[in-house]
């Protein structure tokens, strides 16, 4: 495989943009909630169901703060256990379907890129899902503090970012470059061409880490040969088995971090 651009290559890679239609018509997701508002398979099947279900949920009546809310089916639906939650998104887009489909009490999008959002509250918990891997580092470290500084102290973040810079990550590119036209902006599994960073799981917690979090609990997929898979997962969740090798076998990895600072 031709060596693909690094993420210290691109250029432009300190700001977020705010998305039109025909970016989330170009990805599975967007088109899923674009023909189906309430697709529940999308909600079973996403990585805030799965924060909800494996990595310890949200805290009663929790002030939820979404970062990168997309088009606000998510955010939506955690307005049925949280005590309210506030979703933004730099895209006007995004945020008029988000408004137009889906109403609670309990829940407001509000169009804001996060590092200049000025909530008269704090919150709870933060979600941050496939928004880091848009950013360079230090443009990313820089999001994470500032979510860091709107949570009470001891706050929880759920976050996500593909994993590229592993064995197995670089195994999903190759088998996604196989079956899609890409060019060479691609840079993880996902095909997304407006990613500007990629990470490994030891980066990734460096960051969570340089940023002011402690992660309390992770959930990763793991790629392997399809034949063995059952057998290689099972090696992988044993407590004998090395940490080198989960990270290795990482394509993506969802945490759960609380903050660290006392104030």
């Amino acid at each position: 495989m031709a060596k693909r651009a690094g993420a210290s290559e691109r250029k432009g890679t300190g700001t977020l943009s705010g998305e039109g239609r025909d970016y989330f018509l170009g990805r599975k997701m967007g088109r899923d909630i674009l023909a189906d508002p309430n697709d529940e398979r999308w909600w079973r099947e996403s990585k805030y169901k799965l924060c909800l279900d494996r990595l310890g949920g949200l805290p009663p009546g929790a002030r939820v703060l979404d970062v990168g809310c997309g088009l606000g089916l998510a955010a939506y639906r955690l307005a049925e256990t949280a005590g309210e939650v506030t979703a933004i998104d730099l895209s006007e887009f995004a945020i008029d379907f988000a408004r137009s489909h889906y109403s609670r009490e309990n829940l407001r999008f509000v169009r804001a890129d996060v590092r200049a959002f000025s909530p008269d509250r704090t919150f709870d918990a933060a979600f941050c899902m496939d928004v880091i891997e848009h950013l360079d580092p230090p443009a990313g470290r820089l999001l994470l503090e500032r979510i860091a500084r709107l949570l009470v102290p001891g706050g929880v973040l759920f976050a996500h970012v593909p994993i590229a810079e592993s064995a197995g990550g670089r195994r999903k590119l190759e088998e996604y470059l196989r079956k899609h036209a890409a060019g060479p902006d691609v840079l993880d599994h996902t095909g997304d061409p407006t990613h500007r960073a990629t990470f490994s799981a030891p980066s990734f917690r460096a960051l969570l880490s340089s940023a002011g979090f402690r992660i309390a609990r992770e959930h990763r997929k793991v790629h392997c040969w399809r034949p063995l898979r059952g057998l290689f997962r099972a090696v992988l969740a044993s407590p004998l088995a090395s940490g080198r090798w989960r990270d290795a076998a990482t394509y993506s990895a969802v945490v759960r971090a609380e903050t660290s600072r006392g104030d």
